[in-house]
């Protein structure tokens, strides 16, 4: 009957109906395989767009780009733009006010990469070999342990190849190496 405990509760409550409200939303985010739409695009107008409109989520937080303009990509832009958000915003999520975030587009000789890399609270190697990709697993403390669940799950779907490297003292590298296209017969098209 005490009021102080009754206004706690609801409280509580309310804090677990919207980590389930956020939980339900990434679910929901992770596409089916036949809504892939692969297309043919240049990375610099791409990665720039998806900076511009994550910048309000990294309010202080300096952001070194190293952007091949020429680098053309073969994919599904819609599902690339999810997974390159998630990665970007974990990384912002995991640094402090004296953060540092590069995003980096080039490609290796034989495929696109990209690769995001934070100086923020760093990852064991055993945390990333078992549990960084299951559900419900993070190091963060206001996480929901889906964001790289997720992001495998869509890179499988691109057939895209992610790598994750930690340093337990601090920084994280998370690199995502897209499939060469297949050559193409001449006067075949692209979408």
């Amino acid at each position: 009957d005490r009021e102080e405990f009754r206004a706690d509760m609801l409280d509580t409550i309310g804090q677990a109906l919207a980590r389930i409200d956020k939980v339900m939303g990434k679910l929901q985010a992770i596409p089916e395989r036949e809504e892939l739409h692969v297309k043919t695009f240049a990375a610099g107008p791409f990665l720039q767009d998806l900076l511009a409109r994550i910048r309000p989520r990294l309010e202080g937080i300096r952001l070194v780009r190293d952007i091949d303009e020429g680098l053309c990509l073969t994919t599904d832009p819609e599902v690339l733009f999810k997974i390159l958000e998630n990665v970007v915003v974990n990384a912002a999520e995991a640094v402090d006010d004296d953060g540092v975030i590069t995003v980096t587009a080039r490609s290796d000789g034989n495929a696109p990469f990209f690769m995001v890399q934070d100086n923020g609270v760093g990852m064991t190697d055993d945390f990333i070999r078992n549990r960084l990709f299951k559900p419900f697993q993070t190091t963060k403390k206001k996480g929901t342990g889906l964001g790289m669940w997720q992001v495998k799950n869509m890179a499988d779907q691109i057939g895209a190849r992610i790598e994750v490297k930690g340093n337990e003292a601090r920084g994280v590298s998370v690199s995502l190496w897209l499939q060469r296209p297949a050559p193409q017969e001449p006067g075949a098209k692209t979408r």
